[in-house]
C-alpha cells in the first residue's frame, strides 16, 4: 500500500480507550489506556524543544548523507519523528525499566531499536539492573516458513531467559506482517508489548486484528516512523531462511557508525521525558 502524503503529526484518537485495570467480561478486549492529548503536549513542551531537536537531528543526518530523500519535506518528516518517539517514551515511561529484552522487527526497526535500548538501559542504571538484551527479528511481508519456524522454535526455548519483552517497529500499515510475529509471541508464551513509531490508521481501524490493538502502544498515526523504511545507514538486511537480519557488505561501516551516533544523540535528548 502507498503511504499517505506526510501530514502533521496527530495526536487524537476518535475513541475512550478503557482502563487496563478494570475487569474484562468474557470475550472482551482491553486496550492499553493512552495519555490524554493535552498533558502530552504540555509535558512534552515544558522539557524539551521539539523543533530544535528535530532540526539539529535532520543537519546530522544531511551532513552524513543519511537524511531520507524520497519523502519530500526531510525536515517536515523528521519533526514528526521526533514528535512520535518523544509521545512513545510517555506512553511507555512506567514499564521501561521492567523490559528485559527488546525485539527489533525486520531491518528497518533497527535504530528504533537502538534508540529505546538507551532510553531503557539508563532507566535500568539507575536502579542497578542489567541492560536490556536485544534481538534482531526478520519480519516483514513474507511467506518464508523457515523463518517463522525458526523464530517460533527461538521463542519457545528462550522464554524464560526472554522475560518481559518490548517488541519494536518502526510502522504499521495493515498490521499484517507485525500481526505474525505477534502470534508467533503468543503462542510461544512471551510476555511483551509492542510499540510502533507511527502507524498509518488511527488505532480503531485495526479492529480486525484484536490481539495488535492489545499489546499496541504508539506514537502518532502519520509517516513519521517512515523515515527509517528506505534508511540508509541502518546496515543490515533481511535474507531467505534467517530469523535475523545480516550485515549488509553494500553500507560503508561510517555510515552505520554516523546513524547510531545520530539516533543516540537523539536519545540524550529525548532521555528527560522517561525521568
Amino acid at each position: 500500500m502507498k503511504p499517505k502524503p506526510f501530514g502533521t503529526t496527530e495526536f487524537k484518537i476518535s475513541a475512550t480507550v478503557p482502563d487496563e485495570s478494570k475487569k474484562a467480561k468474557k470475550g472482551e478486549l482491553i486496550l492499553p489506556e493512552r495519555l490524554d492529548d493535552d498533558r502530552v503536549e504540555e509535558e512534552i513542551g515544558e522539557r524539551v524543544d521539539l523543533a530544535a531537536v528535530a532540526k539539529k537531528y535532520y543537519e546530522m543526518e544531511k551532513n552524513d548523507g543519511l537524511a531520507p530523500r524520497d519523502w519530500g519535506d526531510g525536515e517536515k518528516l523528521t519533526l514528526a519523528l521526533v514528535r512520535d518517539l518523544a509521545r512513545l517514551i510517555l506512553e511507555l515511561k512506567d514499564k521501561l525499566a521492567d523490559y528485559d529484552t527488546i525485539i527489533s522487527d525486520d531491518a528497518s526497526g533497527r535504530l528504533p531499536s537502538l534508540f529505546f535500548r538507551k532510553i531503557i538501559n539508563r532507566q535500568k542504571k539507575k536502579s542497578g539492573q542489567k541492560g536490556v538484551k536485544t534481538f534482531f527479528a526478520s519480519g516483514g511481508q513474507h511467506e518464508d516458513k523457515v523463518i517463522m519456524n525458526g523464530l517460533r522454535e527461538f521463542f519457545t526455548k528462550n522464554r524464560e531467559q526472554l522475560g518481559k519483552v518490548l517488541l519494536v517497529t518502526e510502522y504499521i500499515d495493515s498490521g499484517f506482517s507485525i500481526s505474525r510475529l505477534i502470534d508467533i509471541l503468543q503462542r510461544a508464551g512471551v510476555d511483551f508489548d509492542l510499540a510502533a513509531v507511527s502507524l498509518y490508521y488511527d488505532v480503531d481501524e485495526y479492529k480486525t486484528r484484536p490481539q495488535l490493538r492489545r499489546h499496541l502502544r504508539y506514537g502518532g498515526v502519520n509517516n513519521g516512523g517512515l523515515y527509517f523504511y528506505s534508511y540508509y545507514g541502518r546496515g543490515v538486511v533481511k535474507t531467505p531462511s534467517k530469523i535475523h537480519p545480516i550485515r549488509s557488505g553494500s553500507v560503508p561501516q561510517q555510515e552505520i557508525n554516523n546513524s547510531r551516533k545520530n539516533i543516540s544523540y537523539l536519545a540524550d535528548q529525548l532521555a528527560v521525558l522517561a525521568e
